[in-house]
């Protein structure tokens, strides 16, 4: 007789495990039905052509006609939206549709008529004046015959549906909340489908109606855009029991039950979201028994360790426990941390302090306090603020020890990530979520590893055997481009002190690279070279060129591609980098003829005249680090870090002689305390405030994009506003000679580009540019920041002061038409795709509070700041209200939803922006 299925701890959110268990007395079989949508919908009671559409997973509205749209009723049938996962396109529908109720509905003049159109103008119109619409004017005629074809069918909204609205934007606005964790939100989308439910119970509607698919709809979208590892944090997060084993759970899982079992819209008691829970019970069962050794690649060690893994939290070590009891002995023990976190620098290295207000935070978290411990003496030995700021790997151990938690995991946490896990205060359900990410982050360091490590052995068997074929050498740089990959896509989100993060960094140096290839036969190498697209392989092209141009292509450096190709065409006498006529206007044939379009810029870039480089799709992806590297640091070691605490306090003294000359501001210079140089740009105008702050954000933005950043801070000096910034000695303005830039330069500029447009600033003029002592190139000056927000296009040439200088990328495109730049130096697009990656890797949330000082200040500021006037105006046209009626607050959610928009769509931006002037810029959106 086989062994009962093991029972799990009973989950909080259900009583019937019994039940469940009893439903699981069948066997497991491979293939469940109960994983299959059919089965789903026949068990829901619907018809076929109800369940194909309301269960197809992710459908969202794409699945529903046209007509089945008009969800709020109203004139004609007010359309909501076209697509449910565009909440902010509902909430704005939403918003305007209660506008035109409110203009229309019953009212003690009225009588549920609408309005005469005359006082309808004057509601729309500013002092009678003619309404303003994109591209021109509507008068009172032209308005009286619009809003009388719109009123002319006009019907009341029924009151359930108005109910509907307002529990779906509850739940958008709750979505959209960047403070509400993922179990949170998912909290709110179990409130939004139980009041719709229940909305339509008390209406007594039909679930299998149009607007139910809605609602599904919605629940579903929200629920297949997540990871899986997100979909098996909720599931443990509700109550189901081992969730690994079910589908939707695991990266690449072809069907999705647990999206099915999660979606509030059905309800949770129905006796197929029983069966689907069931049905992992078989499964774990079978493990139990051996009757499988694994299901679908899980094994039932894995289902236990991830169990285990969303377990209730380890409870730290009594010692660092909060609630801990603070006797004389801790007290004193306390004292010595707090003298250590209070040292001067010159006794205690930043490390050592940083740690020893680690241990003060934890052990002063909500502390039992023993016989003759005050609460003043306990308070008096908080560590400075400061030092719980820019926590790194240094503190990985400490966090770990207080924490309770696995170090070597925490090496592969972010920044901020680990940040919160350094904060007793942080809930739960957030130290899980971390966890999750951490682990998922050390699969892929450990994948990449194995990869690269593949790659190696490979290349040291071709080394030791003097042979090389095509195929080994795509599988090798394939291996090795994969590690970089993996190292790149974790720069942000891990620490690269993580065990195995350094090996997958690059491939071999250029010089063991050389070695290696010395001893491949030159047969070998010129047909490997031929296949990797090098043209003119044969004699007498030299074995030089043809190892300079691998080396260079492992190496994804370009430009020395196109210099291993121009060596080897040097030799055949037939330059392989022709410059393109441009295309002759055709003849106009008659009167009829259109005008011919201006033919696009001869462009000098390999793959724009027809080189034959094939590897240009990924050479640049990810950065040559061997000369880039040398160059950013040459940059980066030019300029401070940035310290808000330290710029918050210090003391400041007149030095005029640190204002730097030039520019059309006023800089006033000042020393530190600490004797460093400084200067301020003072603000004394009543926007001075915001645009001091503006400077400073863009500053902190671009550093976050991994661009070299002057800090710029905000400080009020007597009653001027200052943008703040340390003199960055040795720095001297940019060459006006084009021909003195490098390829790096050249770089550097199109990265900088990508950076400018995420915070709106197109003042990059060449005296806004500085070399660096060591010989690296950074942005200064700001201050144009988020000036044309919401005005301002993406194209490479447009600029909002063209009376105060050309930007630097205009006239590098000019250059590079005109054999302007140095020999071999070309803008290339792939350039950007570093700073684009960075882009996409942050968060909405850490967006939004990166950009949101700048969004505040500058609503405060009112009507002196310029990009004020345009984003209440989107405001007011996404909410439905007048200019007037629009908040400061959404005024500063306008400015944010635009810097995430931006963000969002930097990659198609840029690509379209390159390609607009003549460049090949696929690799942007193939990478």
């Amino acid at each position: 007789m086989p062994p009962d299925p093991p029972v799990a701890p009973e989950p909080t959110a259900a009583d019937d495990l019994d039940d469940l268990l009893k439903a699981a007395d069948e066997p497991f079989v491979e293939s469940d039905p109960s994983e299959d949508p059919a089965f789903i919908g026949e068990e829901m009671d619907w018809q076929p052509e109800q369940w194909v559409d309301a269960d197809s997973v992710g459908a969202g509205w794409s699945n529903f006609p046209e007509s089945e749209h008009h969800v709020l009723g109203g004139a004609g049938g007010v359309s909501v939206v076209a697509d449910a996962a565009a909440a902010g396109k509902v909430i704005t529908d939403l918003a305007e549709t209660e506008a035109l109720l409110n203009l229309l509905n019953a009212s003690t003049l009225h009588q549920s008529a609408p309005i005469p159109a005359q006082d309808a103008f004057d509601l729309f119109s500013d002092d009678g004046a003619d309404i303003l619409v994109p591209g021109g004017s509507i008068d009172p005629d032209q308005f009286a015959d619009i809003y009388e074809a719109w009123t002319d069918d006009y019907t009341q909204v029924p009151e359930h549906t108005k109910a509907l609205a307002e529990a779906f934007k509850n739940w958008v606005t709750a979505k959209n909340d960047p403070s509400l964790s993922l179990t949170e939100k998912f909290d709110a989308l179990k409130e939004y489908g139980e009041t719709s439910r229940a909305i339509f119970d008390q209406a007594g509607l039909d679930t299998k109606s149009d607007e139910w698919k809605v609602v599904i709809a919605e629940c579903k979208t929200w629920l297949t855009d997540l990871t899986a590892s997100d979909r098996l944090l909720l599931a443990h997060h509700a109550g189901f029991i081992h969730p690994l084993l079910a589908s939707g759970t695991k990266p690449g899982d072809e069907k999705a039950s647990i999206i099915y079992w999660l979606t509030p819209a059905y309800e949770q008691d129905h006796p197929s979201k029983d069966k689907v829970q069931a049905s992992q019970l078989k499964k774990y069962a079978s493990l139990v028994d051996g009757t499988y050794p694994d299901i679908d690649g899980v094994t039932l060690e894995d289902v236990d360790a991830d169990d285990a893994l969303h377990a209730a939290p380890k409870a730290p070590d009594a010692a660092q426990a909060p609630g801990a009891v603070i006797d004389q002995a801790a007290f004193a023990d306390l004292q010595a941390l707090h003298a250590i976190a209070t040292a001067a620098i010159t006794t205690h290295d930043i490390v050592e302090k940083r740690n020893a207000a680690l241990r003060l935070r934890w052990a002063l978290h909500d502390p039992v306090l023993g016989e003759g411990v005050t609460p003043e003496s306990v308070a008096a030995l908080a560590p400075p603020a400061y030092l719980l700021t820019h926590i790194g790997a240094p503190q990985v151990p400490v966090i770990s020890e207080m924490a309770g938690m696995d170090g070597d995991l925490l090496y592969h946490v972010g920044q901020s990530d680990l940040n919160k896990v350094a904060d007793p205060s942080t809930p739960a359900d957030t130290i899980a979520e971390i966890v999750l990410k951490a682990d998922a982050n050390k699969k892929l360091v450990a994948a990449g590893k194995a990869k690269w490590a593949e790659s190696e052995q490979l290349w040291d068997d071709a080394v030791a055997s003097k042979a090389l074929t095509p195929s080994e050498w795509d599988t090798i740089v394939a291996g090795w481009k994969h590690g970089k990959q993996v190292a790149t896509q974790l720069s942000d989100s891990m620490y690269s002190a993580a065990p195995g993060a350094i090996a997958i960094v690059k491939p071999p140096s250029e010089q063991d690279l050389r070695a290696g290839l010395k001893k491949v036969g030159i047969p070998d190498l010129r047909v490997v070279a031929e296949h990797t697209g090098m043209e003119h392989t044969g004699a007498p092209t030299p074995r030089s060129a043809l190892q300079n141009w691998l080396i260079a292509q492992a190496h994804g450096n370009t430009a020395k591609m196109v210099a291993a190709q121009k060596a080897a065409s040097d030799k055949h006498a037939a330059p392989v980098v022709p410059s393109p006529a441009p295309v002759a206007a055709p003849l106009a044939t008659g009167p009829a003829s259109k005008v011919p379009k201006a033919a696009k810029p001869a462009v000098s870039s390999a793959s724009a005249a027809g080189a034959k480089v094939v590897v240009a799709s990924w050479a640049k992806g990810f950065d040559d680090l061997s000369a880039l590297l040398d160059h950013a640091t040459k940059t980066h070691t030019d300029i401070p870090a940035r310290d808000d605490a330290y710029v918050a306090t210090m003391t400041l003294t007149s030095a005029p002689q640190n204002a730097p000359s030039g520019g059309s501001h006023t800089r006033v210079g000042f020393v530190c305390g600490q004797g460093q140089a400084w200067f301020g740009k003072p603000h004394p105008s009543s926007g001075g405030r915001a645009r001091a702050i503006t400077e400073s954000t863009a500053s902190e933005a671009k550093a976050a994009l991994g661009l070299s950043a002057i800090p710029v801070y905000y400080r009020q000096v007597g009653t001027a506003h200052h943008a703040m910034q340390p003199l960055l000695q040795g720095a001297k303005p940019l060459s006006h000679n084009h021909k003195d830039l490098s390829q790096h330069d050249v770089d550097t500029i199109v990265r900088q580009t990508v950076g400018d447009w995420l915070v709106g600033e197109h003042d990059g003029k060449e005296d806004n540019w500085l070399r660096t002592a060591s010989g690296g190139l950074t942005r200064c000056d700001l201050g144009q920041a988020f000036k044309f927000w919401g005005s301002d296009k993406p194209a490479l040439d447009w600029e909002g002061n063209g009376n105060h200088g050309t930007k630097l990328i205009k006239q590098l495109l000019q250059a590079d038409v005109n054999g302007g730049l140095a020999p071999g130096v070309r803008i290339d697009p792939t350039a950007a795709l570093g700073v684009i990656g960075k882009a996409e890797a942050i968060s909405d949330a850490e967006w939004a509070a990166i950009v949101r000082p700048a969004a505040e200040a500058g609503v405060k500021a009112g009507d002196d700041i310029k990009w004020v006037d345009r984003m209440r105006k989107k405001a007011a046209k996404r909410l439905g209200v007048a200019d007037f009626q629009v908040t400061d607050d959404q005024v500063v959610d306008e400015f944010i939803n635009e810097a995430n928009k931006r963000r969002k769509s930097v990659r198609e931006d840029m690509a379209a922006a390159f390609e607009a002037k003549g460049y090949d810029a696929s690799v942007l959106r193939a990478l």
